[in-house]
């Protein structure tokens, strides 16, 4: 576990200030035909931040990546969050895939530099975020790139291709938000929809001071 923390702070960010209160509101066009679609707005202790891909530096225009990789929410929550602030290719780099029951079931995976993510929302489209989120780590880099490690990539497929995951060999763990030392989290809630291609999650986390016992 020691070791799946500290690789998770490499992929996704370092922390560093806590927010109290942190509010999301993603969207992202897996159709790859309405980019602007993509957004991510983030309230961090009321500090709104409204960001977007900036397709001149490469990078996030508004550096929401950063506020994120402070945060203490799931890290699976994270990262899906970045391909609304990343170029549309890295959907298909990442293996991002959504399925949508007729029930209304929402299932969405990705492997993001060697872990894969698995995200479940019910009928209602709320995600359980006790069990609802989970993650494992499935690959390791080589030669500059990552790679699925040969315990988890379909025989005879490409282990560079992270479509090659093999699913039925990968023992999942819960994915939680963090809650630092002193700190007891308050609120937690987090829904999902996915129409017309368009995938969006509203997340809101509220931690307090712990109640110090007399």
């Amino acid at each position: 576990m020691k070791k799946l923390a500290a690789a998770l702070i490499f992929l996704c960010g370092a922390k560093s200030a806590f927010a109290q209160t942190v509010k999301v509101d993603f969207a992202f066009d897996t159709t790859q035909k309405n980019p602007y679609a993509n957004h991510l707005l983030i309230t961090s202790d009321k500090k709104k931040t409204s960001d977007t891909f900036d397709a001149i530096s490469g990078a996030s225009l508004n550096f929401s990546t950063k506020i994120l990789s402070s945060s203490s929410l799931p890290k699976s929550l994270v990262c899906l969050f970045l391909f609304a602030v990343s170029p549309s290719k890295n959907a298909e780099r990442d293996a991002l895939s959504i399925e949508k029951s007729e029930d209304g079931l929402i299932d969405v995976t990705f492997i993001h530099r060697g872990v894969v993510y698995w995200l479940q929302a019910d009928e209602k489209g709320n995600i359980d975020l006790e069990n609802g989120l989970s993650l494992a780590v499935v690959g390791e880099k080589k030669d500059g790139a990552f790679a699925l490690k040969d315990d988890f990539v379909l025989s005879g497929k490409d282990a560079t291709d992270m479509k090659n995951a093999d699913f039925d060999k990968i023992d999942f763990e819960d994915d939680k938000a963090k809650t630092p030392d002193g700190k007891t989290l308050k609120k937690a809630k987090a829904t999902m929809t996915f129409e017309n291609g368009i995938l969006s999650v509203r997340a809101l986390f509220k931690w307090q001071d712990e109640k110090k016992k007399e």
